[in-house]
Order: structure tokens, then C-alpha cells, then sequence
């Protein structure tokens, strides 16, 4: 894919929006070729072809090539001013740059209060964010005025600006705390048989470094120290180091005043690792509490991260109460299906069906499962999920429809899917997939030909304890167990 059709594509519905809205302000042209080809590219997504765009833009007029591929890099331009310009305030570095350049601008037009205005901002605003790199640049912009002003003394400039370079000197070590704090990560793969206690191991490896309390407590150290290792506790599903290393985590920063709205996002993404972790440790009702917190941060700052973590927050509801209580786990999926998030992404839509179907399937409401899973069959979600995926869902309407008593549409429709997905089955020929769609043929084979010489029951067991390792929509193991009385 390239790069016009992938920045096209990368957009979401805001930054399109915003885009669209400053090209109108910049371009007065009558006939938007611009917006044509950006709304044509968006809508084709994965289909788009530079041939086929031509002929839409421009007909079969080919003296018309140099200026369709000039508009393409028009476009491309435009969208990077359009998400420099609405993002500039959501990155610390960037934003810390735009009143550097506020200073340099100013500077050369010889309006040095301004100038020193914005450098006095760009300073508090780096220190403040730890920036350390950037204060060089803002110590030199200071040295540039004194020889302009009076009232900035060169001599505390350079007495900061050297004080500077011995802070960044030790956060230099930063590097080299996480340098070795990754490859302790790495190398040691069996924390967990071990009983290894990370939290306290890699506080060791912090404290072997020697670096100044500062640095040990700054925002830009723990921050990613955070990062590597809850993302190494995620890859080793080790949720009971996550859940106390979040914990202790969440309290440090609060202690220390780190979260703020630069950083929200990371706040948001911790409690809802904290919120999986407790309901991966059967801790519900601590899961639901925590997914009430989430909800409730998510609301602040004007909701401006509600929308990226709403998922996750249903998520988190839907899972706990499909242990404690699928009835309101159904009211909420349900109370989903015409909301406005759901509709903006197919995942969303494919999520909140399946759970339903499963939800509905586990309180024996089979019409209802199965009304929910062939709607499933008609998303575009589904069209674009992977074949793995697609495949366990066809299984669980399967299932569902084997509670139905549905037996010839299932033999049907397990032919189809045989040789739907022939590839995948080939591979995998022990998968579960083979395994249950052998079992559930010789079900059904057994209800047909009451004199059948199969003992199903025994063939069951024999072979479920295969379906242990159960990947399904619908617990293969389980559903075979409850069946069978085994």
C-alpha cells in the first residue's frame, strides 16, 4: 500500500473532519478535485488502485497524469499541516518546539519582549516535562537575546545551561537502566515457576544504577519503566505480577503527582490492564470497581480519550458479568446496539453480536443466540476478521443450532465449511476445529441411525480431553461435558 493511500486511510473520522475543514479555509476553488479523490481513496479503504482513481477524477483524458499525481502530493501535504496543526498540542515535544519557534520568529523581527516572552514559556514547559534535550536550544535562543537585552544575564544562562548538561548527562543513564532492565526481562523467561518477584528485582537493578533521587523519581524514567515491564507481564500472561506491579504502580504516581492531562492516556491504559488483571485473578467485583474508576477518568478533560477506551470499559463489564450475572451482561450488550460508538467500527459491532450470541447460548435462549450470529455473517467486520476467527464463529452457530435440534442444516453446512476453509483445516489436522466438527458429525450420524454400533458417549470421552485447550466461541470442552453428563 502506499503512501498517499495509507496517510488517506490512517485518518479517523475528527482528523478527516479537521482536514476538510482548514483545506476549505486555504483552497477557494469552485470544483474540489482534492476533497473528490481524498473521499474516493477513503471509501475504496484496501481497494484503492491509482488507475482506477485517474479514470474517476479525470475520465480517459491521459494528458491529465502530471496533474493528477501533483493533486496526490498536494493532498498528502495538506493532510500533514492539517494533523501537525490539530495534534500540536497533544505532544509535549512538539508543542515545546512551537514556542522555540515562536522565539526564533520574533527574534529575527527584532520584537525581543515577545521573543522573551515565549522563551520563558518554552523553559517552564520543558522543565516541567522533562525536556531536558531541549533546554540546550533554549539556553542558546537566551545567550542569542542577551545581546540584545539588558535585563538577561549571560552568566546565570550559562551556569544553567552547564547544570542542564549534567542532568542530561544522568538521564543518559535512564537508557541504561532500561537497556538492563530489558534484558533482565528477556532473559529470564521462567519468572512465574520461580516465584520470581519482578517488582522488587528490578527496583535491584535501578538501585545498581547510580543515578541521583531526581532521576530515580522523574515522570520520564518511571513512565517507561512502566511500559517495558507491564508489557513483558502481558506477552508471559502473568497477571498476578501485573495486577500487584499496576497497583503499587498507580499508588507511586499518584503519590508523586505524575498524572496529569499529558499523560492521561497511559492513567486510562493502567486501569484497564488493572481491571483485566483482577477479573483474569477471578477478582470481579475489584474488576468491576476498577472498570467504575476507568469510566469516570474517561470523563475527564472533556472526554477527550472517551471514546478510544469505551470498548475496553464494556469490555471489562461484559466479561465480569458473564461470570456473576449474564442477565445484566445481556442488558448492557443489548443497550450497545444503537449506540454511536458501536456503529463507527465494525470490530464494535462484531464484539457486542458474539457476546450476545455466547450470553444468550449460556442462559439456553438459543433462538436468540442464533438470531444474534447470523446477524454476524452480515457485518463488515466480520468480512475483514481473520479466517481463524471467522471459522470458530461458523462453529458456534453450529453448536447453537445442534441445541435446536437443526441436525441436517448443521451436516449441510459443515460440508461447506469444510471446504470454506479447507486450507486452514488441512494444516491444522489435530486443531480442535477438525476435532469438533468430527464429533459433531458422528452426533448427529448416531441421532439418525438409532441402531448405530458407536457408543457416542464413550467416543466423547475418549477424544474430549483434546478440547481442553479449547480456543472456541463457545467452550468446545464445556458444551460437550454439560451435554454428556461426562
Amino acid at each position: 500500500m502506499e503512501i498517499f493511500q495509507l496517510l488517506v486511510n490512517s485518518l479517523n473520522k475528527d482528523e478527516a473532519r479537521y482536514y476538510k475543514l482548514l483545506n476549505s479555509i486555504y483552497h477557494k476553488e469552485e470544483t474540489r478535485l482534492d476533497e473528490k479523490l481524498f473521499d474516493y481513496t477513503k471509501s475504496k479503504q484496501g481497494d484503492y488502485n491509482d488507475d482506477f482513481a485517474y479514470n474517476y477524477m479525470y475520465g480517459k483524458n491521459k494528458n491529465n497524469k502530471n496533474s493528477f499525481y501533483r493533486l496526490k502530493n498536494r493532498i498528502i501535504k495538506d493532510i500533514s499541516d492539517a494533523l501537525f496543526i490539530q495534534n500540536i498540542n497533544k505532544d509535549l515535544f512538539i508543542s515545546a518546539f512551537q514556542l522555540i519557534y515562536l522565539t526564533r520568529l520574533f527574534y529575527q523581527r527584532n520584537q525581543t519582549i515577545l521573543a522573551k516572552y515565549f522563551i520563558k514559556k518554552a523553559e517552564k514547559n520543558i522543565i516541567s516535562n522533562e525536556l531536558y534535550e531541549l533546554l540546550d536550544i533554549v539556553y542558546a535562543e537566551y545567550l542569542k537575546l542577551s545581546l540584545l537585552e539588558m535585563d538577561i544575564n549571560p552568566k546565570e544562562i550559562i551556569e544553567k545551561r552547564n547544570n542542564n548538561a549534567k542532568k542530561l548527562n544522568e538521564f543518559r543513564k535512564i537508557d541504561d537502566v532500561l537497556a538492563i532492565v530489558n534484558y533482565e526481562l528477556k532473559t529470564a523467561q521462567n519468572y512465574r515457576s520461580k516465584n520470581y518477584q519482578i517488582i522488587e528485582e528490578i527496583e535491584k537493578v535501578i538501585n545498581s544504577v547510580k543515578i541521583s533521587v531526581e532521576i530515580k523519581n522523574s515522570k520520564r524514567l518511571n513512565f517507561k519503566l512502566y511500559e517495558l515491564v507491564s508489557k513483558k507481564l502481558l506477552n508471559d500472561e502473568d497477571y498476578k505480577a501485573l495486577e500487584k506491579y499496576i497497583s503499587k504502580t498507580i499508588q507511586k504516581f499518584n503519590q508523586l503527582n505524575f498524572f496529569d492531562k499529558s499523560n492521561h492516556v497511559t492513567k486510562l491504559q493502567m486501569l484497564t490492564y488493572l481491571a483485566n488483571s483482577y477479573f483474569k485473578n477471578k477478582k470481579y467485583d475489584k474488576s468491576l470497581k476498577t472498570a467504575e474508576k476507568l469510566l469516570e477518568e474517561m470523563n475527564k478533560y472533556d472526554k477527550y480519550f472517551y471514546d478510544n477506551f469505551y470498548f475496553f470499559y464494556v469490555n471489562i463489564l461484559v466479561i465480569n458479568y458473564s461470570e456473576l450475572d449474564k442477565q445484566k451482561g445481556i442488558e448492557v450488550l443489548e443497550g450497545l446496539k444503537e449506540s454511536r460508538i458501536m456503529k463507527s467500527t465494525g470490530f464494535y459491532e462484531l464484539f457486542v453480536y458474539l457476546n450476545l450470541s455466547v450470553l444468550y447460548f449460556d442462559t439456553k435462549a438459543y433462538k436468540q443466540a442464533v438470531k444474534n450470529i447470523s446477524k454476524i455473517f452480515q457485518l463488515k467486520g466480520f468480512e475483514t476478521a481473520n479466517q481463524e476467527l471467522q471459522l470458530r464463529i461458523h462453529i458456534a452457530e453450529l453448536i447453537i443450532r445442534m441445541e435446536l435440534l437443526e441436525y441436517e442444516y448443521v451436516l449441510s453446512r459443515i460440508n461447506q465449511i469444510k471446504r470454506e476453509f479447507k486450507k486452514i483445516l488441512n494444516k491444522a489436522e489435530k486443531s480442535n476445529e477438525n476435532l469438533i466438527l468430527e464429533i459433531i458429525q458422528k452426533i448427529i450420524k448416531h441421532q439418525f441411525n438409532k441402531r448405530s454400533k458407536i457408543n457416542i458417549k464413550e467416543y466423547i470421552k475418549d477424544n474430549i480431553n483434546k478440547l481442553r485447550s479449547n480456543k472456541g466461541i463457545i467452550n468446545y470442552y464445556d458444551w460437550l461435558n454439560l451435554k454428556f453428563n461426562l
